[in-house]
């Protein structure tokens, strides 16, 4: 977004926090159980579920223990422990991703945990001392899904060449599956000039009107993201939907437009005498009020329509057949 606000209906998003394709989930789940089932039989499956409960509260158990160990002896017993806590974190909820983080510090001017680089393919892990804070006062839950929220993260950052920024605000695992979602929906074509890019969280911009910011000057390209774009409160996983998804995805979609078109000066061009023939008409590209040819300049309307041709492309199809077409044949790059 460049100037424009995009308020958000008021519809429940379906709550996809639950989704851990690309962090590693923390649980067996039911592929796994077929899994074990073919290979050390139904009995021997049974034991391991029944086991499973009384592990997880162990760790917990033992986690909290570290916590309150640490909160009691204060000062310099606050930094190993909330190495010790993300690391048994690690070991009890993402076994899979354990090895994959090479250090675990300490950086008391940070709130929750973060990603860091790492050597080759590892990475590692930065907790404020909110780490220690959250497990006393009964949050170890939130911690967990902070650690999932880094996890995926780093994924995002070394597959797609990005770099994910909390700035006002923190990146929350909804708030990064939503990122993740919104850039499994472009083409490998379309993400390639968003290499480089840094997605910074905010909780407002400057213009508190304003839900996203684009900015595209060669150096320092980067896509800034506020509350307002994702329809929910900070940290919270659910929130609004647009075209049956969250807020977020439709809206983070709808920036990676601007991204492209700064990017290219041979794509307004070509756009040009299919907004000509919206405004001529009045066809919104969307519901949305970025959708709404008599309001919003040519760039607006682009980045809408390229927005909807992801987020439901039926949908654009029917109501702007033109503008469908026009992303379908690759003209926006």
């Amino acid at each position: 977004m460049g100037e424009f606000a995009e308020p958000k209906p008021a519809e429940p998003a379906p709550d996809h926090s639950a989704t851990k394709a690309e962090a590693g989930a923390p649980s067996l789940g039911p592929g796994g159980v077929l899994q074990l089932q073919s290979t050390i039989g139904n009995a021997a499956v049974v034991r391991l579920l029944a086991r499973q409960p009384a592990t997880a509260a162990a760790g917990d158990e033992a986690i909290k223990a570290t916590a309150r160990r640490a909160f009691n002896a204060g000062g310099a017993a606050w930094g190993p422990a909330i190495a010790d806590i993300l690391r048994q974190i690690l070991r009890n909820r993402f076994p899979t991703e354990a090895a994959r983080v090479a250090a675990i510090t300490d950086d008391t001017n940070i709130r929750g945990v973060r990603p860091a680089p790492g050597p080759g393919t590892q990475m590692g892990l930065v907790g404020g001392d909110t780490v220690v804070r959250y497990v006393v006062n009964g949050f170890l839950e939130d911690l967990v899904r902070q650690v999932e929220a880094a996890l995926l993260r780093d994924t995002l950052e070394r597959r797609h060449g990005i770099t994910i920024v909390d700035a006002g605000e923190n990146w929350s695992l909804a708030d990064v599956q939503d990122l993740r979602d919104a850039l499994g929906l472009l083409t490998a074509q379309e993400r390639t000039p968003l290499a480089g890019f840094r997605i910074i969280r905010e909780s407002a911009l400057r213009d508190p009107g304003m839900d996203a910011l684009t900015t595209v000057d060669g150096r320092n390209n980067r896509i800034q993201v506020a509350d307002l774009l994702f329809g929910r409160l900070a940290g919270k996983p659910t929130g609004m939907a647009v075209f049956g998804r969250p807020a977020g995805v439709h809206g983070i979609v709808h920036e990676f437009g601007h991204g492209i078109e700064f990017q290219n000066d041979a794509v307004m061009p070509r756009w040009r005498p299919i907004n000509a023939a919206l405004v001529r008409t009045g066809t919104r590209v969307s519901s949305q009020p970025k959708g709404d040819p008599a309001t919003q300049p040519e760039a607006e309307l682009f980045a809408e329509a390229f927005a909807r041709f992801h987020t439901d492309p039926g949908g654009l199809r029917t109501a702007a057949p033109a503008a469908s077409a026009f992303f379908a044949a690759n003209r926006h790059l």
